[in-house]
C-alpha cells in the first residue's frame, strides 16, 4: 500500500513538472518565432537589395551593350526595368514591416499582456517570461493536485476545501501571489522598455508613481513600496488567524519551539514595517526626481552622506540605515531559532508536498529578509546618497552664482 501511494506521488509530481516545464517553454518559443521572422525578413532585404544592384547596373549597362553589337533596344531591357520596379516595392513593403516590428504596438488584448503571451524582444526579458510561467503554473498544478485523491486519481473538492480554511495555507498562497505580482510588475516594466508593450502612460504627465519607471532602482523603489503596504496589510488581515492555527491541538506540541517574541521585539517589527513604507516612497520620489544623474561615489565614499547631516532627509536617512541593519540582523537570527519548528511541522506535511514545503520554507524567509531587511537597508543608504548629491549640487550651482565673473573683475579694475 505504501508503495502503490509512493508510486502514485510520484506520478502526480512527474505531472505537474511536465506541465511546468512545457509553460515554460512559451515564452522562448514566442521569442524564437520572432526572432526567425526577423531573420527571414531581413535575409530577403539583403537578397532583394542584393538583387536590385545587379539589375541597376545591367540596366546601366545594357545601351552600351546594345551599341557595341549594332542590336536596336531589345525586350530584355524593359524585362529588367519592370523586374526592378517590382523589387523596389517589395524592398519598400519590408522596410515597413521592420518600420512595424520595432515599434510598440498600439494595443494589445489584456489577456495577453496579464498573462504575458506575446514574443519578448530581449534575451532577459525571455528569462523573466519563463521565470513567470514557472512559478504561475507550478503554483496552480500544485493547487489543483492537492485535491486530488491518490488511489482513485479523481478530483475531490472535499479533499481540497481543507486547505482554503487553513490560515497558514492562505498566508503562504497570499505570500506567493505577492512575489508573482512583483515579477510580473518587473516583467512589465522591462517588456515597457524595450517597446514590447503599447505606451500608454507618457513621461511627464500626472503623478510620478503612474507613470512608467526608467531605470532598476526605481523599479525596485516602487516594488518595494508595494511590498511595504502588502506586509502591514497582511499582517492585519491573517495575524490573527496565524496565531490561533497554531494553537490548534495539530500544531500545538510544535508551536513550543518557536521562538519566544518579546515586547519590545514586536514594537520595533511594526516599527520597521511603517518605516519600511516611509522610506520605500521616498526612495522611489527621489529616483524619480534623480532621472539622468548618475550620483557614484566608489566605497566607502559613498557613505558620505552619514557625515554631519545638514537636511533632514539625511539626518532621516542615517537613522533608518541603523533601523534596518538590527532588523536584518533580528530577521536572520529568528530564522535560524525557527528551524526546528519547521523541521517538525515538516512531519505533518504528506510526503509527496515535503519538497514544495521544505523549497518554501527557505524560499519564504530569505525574500522576507530581502524585502524586509536587505532592500529597505539599500534604500535608506541610496536615499541619504542621492539627497548628499543633490545638496552638494545645489551649493556649488549657489557657488557658481555668486562667483563674479571674469569679465565684470576686469572691468571694475579698469574703472
Amino acid at each position: 500500500m505504501l508503495f502503490i501511494e509512493d508510486s502514485s506521488s510520484g506520478d502526480s509530481f512527474t505531472i505537474r513538472a511536465l506541465i511546468t516545464v512545457i509553460a515554460t517553454l512559451i515564452g522562448p518559443a514566442l521569442a524564437l518565432i520572432r526572432w526567425i521572422q526577423e531573420k527571414t525578413t531581413r535575409h530577403r532585404y539583403r537578397e532583394e537589395i542584393t538583387r536590385s544592384r545587379e539589375l541597376l547596373d545591367f540596366i546601366q549597362r545594357c545601351p552600351d551593350m546594345l551599341s557595341a553589337v549594332s542590336s536596336p533596344p531589345s525586350e530584355v531591357l524593359e524585362r529588367a526595368q519592370n523586374e526592378l520596379a517590382q523589387l523596389l516595392g517589395s524592398i519598400n513593403k519590408l522596410l515597413e514591416k521592420q518600420s512595424t516590428t520595432a515599434a510598440p504596438p498600439k494595443e494589445m488584448a489584456w489577456p495577453r499582456r496579464l498573462l504575458l503571451l506575446y514574443a519578448p524582444r530581449t534575451w532577459t526579458a525571455t528569462l523573466l517570461h519563463a521565470l513567470f510561467h514557472l512559478l504561475t503554473v507550478f503554483g496552480l498544478a500544485t493547487l489543483w493536485f492537492a485535491g486530488i485523491d491518490d488511489q482513485t486519481g479523481a478530483f475531490h473538492w472535499n479533499r481540497y476545501s481543507p486547505y482554503l480554511h487553513h490560515p497558514l495555507f492562505l498566508s503562504g498562497v497570499v505570500f506567493f501571489g505577492m512575489q508573482v505580482f512583483l515579477l510580473w510588475y518587473l516583467i512589465n516594466t522591462k517588456d515597457r522598455w524595450d517597446k514590447t508593450l503599447p505606451l500608454s502612460i507618457r513621461n511627464g504627465e500626472g503623478f510620478f508613481l503612474r507613470q512608467i519607471p526608467l531605470g532598476v532602482r526605481d523599479t525596485f523603489a516602487r516594488g518595494l513600496l508595494a511590498w511595504s503596504i502588502f506586509d502591514i496589510a497582511s499582517s492585519l488581515a491573517l495575524r490573527g488567524q496565524v496565531c490561533r492555527a497554531l494553537q490548534s491541538p495539530l500544531i500545538a506540541p510544535f508551536a513550543s519551539e518557536l521562538p519566544t517574541q518579546s515586547m519590545w521585539r514586536y514594537i520595533y517589527g511594526w516599527i520597521a514595517s511603517i518605516m519600511c513604507v516611509v522610506v520605500a516612497y521616498l526612495w522611489a520620489r527621489a529616483e524619480f526626481n534623480a532621472q539622468g544623474k548618475t550620483p557614484r561615489l566608489r566605497f566607502p565614499h559613498s557613505f558620505r552622506f552619514l557625515y554631519p547631516a545638514s537636511q533632514w532627509y539625511e539626518g532621516f536617512a542615517q537613522i533608518l540605515v541603523v533601523v534596518f541593519a538590527i532588523y536584518t540582523g533580528l530577521q536572520i537570527y529568528v530564522l535560524y531559532e525557527s528551524l526546528p519548528f519547521f523541521n517538525s511541522l515538516a512531519r505533518l506535511v504528506p510526503y509527496d508536498a515535503r519538497s514544495g514545503f521544505s523549497t518554501g520554507v527557505f524560499v519564504g524567509p530569505t525574500l522576507t529578509i530581502f524585502w524586509a531587511g536587505l532592500l529597505p537597508l539599500y534604500a535608506s543608504h541610496r536615499l541619504g546618497l542621492l539627497t548628499y548629491f543633490s545638496r552638494t549640487e545645489s551649493a556649488g550651482k549657489l557657488k557658481a552664482s555668486t562667483r563674479p565673473s571674469t569679465h565684470s573683475v576686469s572691468s571694475q579694475q579698469e574703472v
